[in-house]
């Protein structure tokens, strides 16, 4: 049980092929009240889940999220309307899946 715990609080991903676009995948800020940032070098989905696996939010990325000034996509997903707790944001591209622990804190 010790070893399931460290997944939620460190980045895991799961590789289908080239690990490299989603190994640089950042979100931010961690923890958040309201919007987290996702930048990322390929189109990907991503989903967020409660801490019992429950669906929440799905977002893929598209054409319109990428930016030239990082050479990268740029996604904002809305996590204010959650309540305080602890999430999972699943990035899955054509080439790996990788889970991210996400914190909402209230103020």
């Amino acid at each position: 049980m010790k070893n399931a715990l460290l997944v939620l609080f460190f980045f895991v991903a799961i590789v289908n092929g080239n690990a490299q676009a989603l190994s640089t995948t950042k979100a931010y800020p961690n923890p958040t009240a309201d919007v987290v940032n996702i930048h990322t070098e390929e189109k990907t989905t991503f989903t967020v889940y409660n801490i019992a696996g429950q669906k929440l939010k799905e977002t893929a990325v598209t054409e319109d999220d990428y930016t030239n000034n990082n050479c990268c996509y740029v996604v904002k997903i809305s996590l204010g309307d959650l309540p305080a707790g602890k999430y999972i944001i699943q990035g899955v591209s054509n080439s790996s899946t990788l889970y991210k622990p996400m914190v909402v804190q209230k103020m």
